[in-house]
């Protein structure tokens, strides 16, 4: 009888045995695992809609396995600091703007090239190629794994004083930046004074007359109320502002393939999302603005390609700092031409 209830006690404990090891740590578990994911814009702001589509479709490919708190309007640091807490793997993901991160690879510098990807489907098309894959992986050497990115909308001249429809116009206007070589470089060849100053501190600044000039985008003049202190919005539509989608490298390596692959299914779904939903909400922002006495000039196409003749020098200078830019550049001029 005492054999027979330790032969029962065995086979007992080898059938529950596999049940005692699921949901524990070791190879194959199923644990529930939750990603901190930060970016610096409101939660009414496109970019955010968009992080919280990627956010339910990873949760939807991955059957509630991987789960995505959002941290948006710069709860956790402006962009620099954001990129900074993945590169460090304190922050397991963040889409940090393209802009500042020049400061620590060039290769930055390709999502901005002045009046080169200036329209949403083409920036969707770019978002999605191989070529841009390529280009993403040089955030390697700076230790982050970038695997897309977002388009911010589409940045325009916005002045507190008037409309900037020529170089005239912009001839010594005081108008913010961010924190980038690049981007000071553009606005000095425009003629302007271009002035570094993190995101959060616009608003201020305008207010104070640090500034009498910002370049955004119209769904972010609205929700971060810069209207209120620069109503006159020149459309010239310079570039799509580029926010990188990136993950700490330790924590993607953590993930088998297959869950690498979720993550970057999730992304391409989101790109056609992201595209859709900005050209909704530009318009709605306009419409809503207008209403709130920010005035619109439609620039000519003369006045354009004047802005376009000036920085020209500045993107053959930024092309030959680095052969992946360069060639990202004329890949994407390709595409623009419909070749």
């Amino acid at each position: 009888m005492k054999k027979f209830s330790a032969l029962l006690l065995f086979t007992l404990l080898a059938i529950t045995s596999p049940l005692a090891c699921y949901g524990s740590d070791s190879p194959g578990s199923e644990k529930v695992v939750e990603l901190k994911f930060g970016h610096v814009v409101q939660p009414s702001h496109p970019v955010h809609q968009s992080v919280a589509f990627f956010s339910d479709k990873v949760s939807e490919y991955s059957k509630g396995r991987i789960k995505i708190k959002i941290f948006p309007a710069r709860q956790l640091g402006d962009d620099i600091s954001l990129f900074q807490q993945v590169q460090q793997g304190s922050l397991d993901m963040a889409c940090p703007s393209a802009a500042p991160l020049a400061s620590f690879t060039k290769i930055a510098t390709a999502f901005q090239m002045p009046f080169l990807g200036n329209d949403f489907d083409l920036n969707a098309k770019l978002y999605t190629s191989d070529e841009f894959q390529t280009l993403l992986s040089g955030f390697n050497e700076v230790g982050v794994k970038a695997f897309g990115a977002l388009q911010g909308g589409m940045r325009h001249l916005v002045g507190s004083k008037g409309f900037l429809k020529s170089l005239a116009d912009l001839k010594g206007v005081k108008i913010r930046v961010a924190e980038t070589p690049l981007l000071v470089d553009l606005f000095s060849a425009l003629g302007a004074s271009p002035t570094p100053m993190p995101y959060g501190e616009i608003y201020t600044g305008l207010q104070n007359k640090i500034i009498n000039a910002v370049e955004m985008d119209i769904p972010a003049l609205l929700v971060e109320k810069q209207y209120e202190v620069a109503k006159y919005v020149t459309l010239d539509a310079h570039y799509v502002w580029p926010m990188i989608m990136m993950m700490s490298v330790n924590k993607w390596n953590s993930f088998s393939p297959n869950d690498q692959e979720i993550f970057k299914k999730a992304y391409f779904d989101t790109i056609k999302f992201d595209c859709e939903n900005l050209k909704a909400r530009n318009n709605e922002a306009k419409a809503t603005l207008s209403t709130k006495g920010v005035q619109f000039y439609e620039p000519t196409k003369k006045e354009v390609a004047a802005y376009n003749d000036a920085v020209a020098g500045v993107v053959k200078k930024y092309c030959a700092a680095d052969k992946r830019v360069a060639a990202f550049v004329e890949y994407a001029k390709r595409v623009k031409a419909g070749k």
